[in-house]
């Protein structure tokens, strides 16, 4: 970051943004990225997103105006702005299982990462407690494109951290490049269900997503993503050939060590496979890290909210392997 940021004591959770031109004279292959972030008592978790010039550039141009974008259009009145933050309103339409409806899931963002990749770019790399870096076999990395910007997406939450003072952040990224370009591309994409909504006192709430292969893929990595209400999460998958297999059971979800699984050989999935993310909530008293097990609990950004997203690194051909190098997109004046 190009800047510290200050939180105060008594902040409310926030979601900053922070661009960080890369000034990449041609594309760059990533095969590694960590994430360190400057102040882990107020830092939740960051995700860096890859954003050409133009996109980085009307985002950063409507922040200054005062204007937000939601990264979930297709939620569309479901959601409302609570300062920095995105939230489900409490009466919006209540779908637990979004499974057993192809427009639900469209609608619930299970088609890939809940609309990220057309509205905040592609997702570089992510942090969160209990996460280390990004190492990615030979043979495949991300891309970064010439002339990109990184937006560093960081939840600040006072109300995690017990804070007694301001605190300061200035979290940084570390990359290694890939040698040559890779056969395989990486691309990270969520299963994701936002239309869920947790009783109060409720002790084993089920909520249910899906997703349907559009082609052929191969996964390499699962991250399992809820809040503090968050108790187990299972990836199921039901093959075109009416097979059924669990990729992965995370029977104690643990919010404060949230942990990216690796896989030692891809898994590959036909076109058609459908993918089936299962988790389960306790909003009861027995659960001693409930901030409110009185209260009916909806999709939200912060951390008192629940979120449900089943994480993963998917790969595919390289389109760009072989062709001559990108030149960097030129800049619009008053593009810092």
């Amino acid at each position: 970051m190009e800047k510290d940021w200050v939180v105060e004591v008594n902040a409310p959770d926030n979601y900053i943004n922070f661009w960080i031109p890369t000034n990449f004279t041609e594309n760059k292959w990533i095969q590694s990225a960590e994430i360190i972030p400057g102040n882990r008592k107020v830092v939740h978790h960051v995700i860096a997103f890859v954003q050409p010039a133009k996109l980085a550039e009307a985002r950063m141009n409507a922040e200054k105006e005062g204007k937000r974008t939601s990264n979930n259009n297709q939620m569309g009145s479901m959601m409302y702005w609570d300062g920095t933050l995105r939230r489900v309103k409490m009466d919006a339409p209540v779908v637990d299982n979004t499974c057993d409806n192809e427009a639900m899931q469209r609608r619930a963002g299970g088609g890939g990462g809940g609309g990220a990749e057309a509205n905040e770019g592609s997702l570089l790399a992510g942090y969160a407690p209990g996460k280390g870096l990004d190492i990615w076999p030979d043979g495949t990395a991300k891309m970064i494109p010439a002339g990109a910007y990184i937006m560093f997406q960081i939840h600040y939450s006072a109300f995690r951290g017990n804070l007694e003072k301001p605190e300061i952040d200035r979290t940084k990224i570390g990359l290694i490049f890939a040698k040559e370009p890779p056969d395989k591309m990486i691309f990270t994409a969520g299963v994701v269900n936002a239309t869920f909504k947790i009783p109060a006192g409720a002790d084993n709430h089920e909520v249910t997503a899906c997703m349907t292969a559009p082609r052929d893929i191969d996964l390499m990595t699962y991250m399992p993503h809820m809040h503090l209400r968050g108790k187990d999460m299972r990836y199921d998958v039901i093959y075109p050939d009416g097979k059924k297999e669990t990729l992965l059971w995370v029977p104690k979800f643990n919010f404060n060590w949230q942990t990216m699984y690796y896989l030692k050989n891809p898994v590959h999935l036909p076109k058609g496979t459908k993918v089936i993310i299962t988790a389960h909530f306790d909003n009861s008293t027995k659960n001693k890290y409930n901030p409110d097990p009185k209260k009916d609990v909806r999709w939200g950004d912060p951390t008192y909210d629940e979120m449900m997203i089943g994480w993963f690194d998917m790969l595919l051909d390289n389109p760009f392997k072989g062709k001559a190098p990108q030149k960097p997109e030129a800049a619009k004046p008053g593009l810092k």
